[in-house]
């Protein structure tokens, strides 16, 4: 009986000194856009899908936070609808308790006013949540302060150390990419500090220098550090231009776990970058789970088909429904034979049958020859069997404009060379002309010649009306007088007044080479006949 008791004081003098970690269960999503419903056919998880999971969690035990790495409030159509606000109160329910913004948290600046994402949609989130919300970013500044609504440094979501000093912290801190800010918005956003510098080398020291000094504090080994990233993901080489991406701040000291968003690349975690990196993709299509049991902890990425099983919570689940039904998203104004014509795959990088189609419409409904696109305004495709406003509202979710314009045949080709979207890379999507283009060994493409549909080449100085989207016209500094509607209303017309599906299924007005000689010489070929 004495070894006994001896044996048990010894088993609890040896617990009382080692740090028994909590059981913490930690959901990340990011560049959800409005996909807040559960939708099997497109694999969205939905919110009340994942407030679900995280419920059940809580009821196994696990101490439960939901964070989010940015672009929530816009991109659909159910965000577009009322700005983003339905989606904010929803995220409140879920209970996030830790957001970061992305770079679409100002899409409504120029009706809203720019600090309509602080003052309104994180006030929202917060009155319909049942805790504390944090949202932090540090290299954003607003008038050389924390943003209204916000922090600029790390936030601590769960702390043993009042019960023992050996106990687990778990901060989080986020990060927004230094590239949010459009040429279009600009002056609206003049009072915001994203921490961009005059070179993609310095704007990353910048970025990360900061975010080495704000985590020092944080080195403990019981401590564990989350950064909600809005960077993106380029590829295991990184970005090509050096401009900064999530796996960066995965070198950075004290930082444990990157779930990064921003670039639509679903990414399984791996710790090829220092501390364990995972990109949840879009939409809602993925989540991540953090699961601190005792070690530094693990982390997964899960998809639809690991959490199909899982009830949605009913109430929020009736709210989406009744919202919808509200919405008179409904209507169907065409039939579409399958899902593979009006895919939104490869948009930065070929001429695609709905950027033809979307362009097409736009030409039409300005009475232009030419008409182009950003590439990054088309965020869905169209669904086979009939085509709802819904759906046409999700492949143009920006509330954009039609703007007819005057451009020159070099202004024209210029925005081919130089390319556009993200850091100046990737095509347009075009209609009224044919391109020839070459592509490199980083699979970029380069063009070679432009010629009108009727075979005549661009003339330099020569003006063609052009039909553009708002966001594209802005940025090119171009008069944006000639206002000729919504983009959505343009493609609804033209989807009612018919649409040769075959003729944009195969035809082709992008000729890609494999060398700039070969490119070249078909360009002038195709001028002699």
């Amino acid at each position: 009986m004495v070894i006994a008791r001896t044996l048990l004081f010894l088993f609890l003098l040896v617990c009382s000194a080692v740090p028994v970690l909590a059981d913490v269960k930690i959901f990340v999503t990011n560049d959800v856009h409005g996909y807040v419903a559960d939708n099997p056919e497109k694999k969205n998880i939905g919110y009340a899908r994942l407030k679900a999971v995280a419920d059940g969690a809580r009821a196994e035990g696990h101490t439960v936070f939901v964070l989010d790495a940015g672009d929530a409030f816009s991109g659909s159509a159910f965000a577009l609808i009322d700005q983003g606000r339905s989606v904010a109160k929803l995220m409140g329910q879920v209970g996030y308790r830790v957001l970061t913004p992305g770079n679409h948290a100002f899409d409504y600046t120029l009706s809203e006013g720019p600090l309509y994402y602080g003052n309104e949609l994180l006030r929202l989130v917060r009155e319909n949540s049942p805790g504390k919300v944090d949202a932090v970013a540090e290299n954003l500044t607003y008038k050389g302060a924390d943003p209204p609504g916000m922090v600029t440094k790390p936030v601590v979501i769960y702390d043993e150390t009042a019960k023992n000093p050996q106990g687990m912290r778990v901060i989080v801190t986020g990060v927004i990419t230094p590239y949010s800010v459009k040429p279009s918005l600009r002056q609206a956003l003049a009072d915001y500090d994203f921490d961009l510098k005059p070179t993609p080398e310095a704007t990353k020291k910048a970025v990360l220098d900061r975010l080495t000094r704000s985590l020092a504090p944080y080195g403990r080994p019981e401590d564990v550090v989350i950064v909600l990233s809005h960077l993106g993901y380029a590829g295991p080489k990184g970005d090509k231009d050096g401009r900064i991406t999530g796996p960066d701040v995965a070198a950075v000291p004290n930082v444990d776990f990157v779930a990064d968003g921003h670039s639509h690349k679903a990414v399984a975690p791996t710790y090829d970058y220092g501390a364990m990196y995972a990109n949840g993709g879009r939409y809602l299509e993925h989540f991540m789970v953090i699961t601190l049991d005792g070690k530094k902890g693990d982390m997964a990425l899960k998809s639809y088909a690991d959490v199909a099983d899982v009830v949605p919570d009913k109430a929020m689940t009736d709210s989406i429904q009744q919202l919808d039904a509200a919405r008179g998203f409904e209507d169907v104004v065409f039939t579409s034979p399958d899902d593979s014509v009006f895919k939104d795959g490869h948009l930065r990088k070929d001429s695609t049958p709905l950027g033809r189609l979307i362009c097409e419409s736009m030409a039409k409904a300005a009475g232009a020859a030419i008409a182009l696109h950003t590439p990054g305004g088309i965020r869905a495709g169209l669904p086979g069997g009939p085509v709802h406003r819904r759906d046409l509202l999700d492949v143009l979710p920006f509330d954009d404009r039609l703007v007819a314009v005057d451009m020159t045949g070099k202004q024209i080709a210029d925005v081919f060379t130089r390319g556009i979207g993200h850091g100046g890379r990737g095509l347009p999507q075009f209609f009224g002309l044919d391109v020839w283009a070459w592509q490199d060994e980083d699979d970029s493409l380069h063009v070679a010649g432009l010629r009108l549909t009727n075979g005549v080449p661009l003339q330099p100085d020569k003006k063609y009306r052009v039909a553009l989207n708002g966001f594209m016209a802005r940025n090119m500094n171009l008069p944006t007088k000639k206002d000729r509607g919504n983009l959505v209303d343009a493609l609804e017309t033209q989807l009612k007044k018919g649409v040769d599906v075959e003729a944009l299924r195969t035809g082709r007005n992008l000729f890609v080479f494999a060398d700039k000689a070969s490119a070249e010489a078909a360009f002038s070929q195709a001028g002699s006949r």
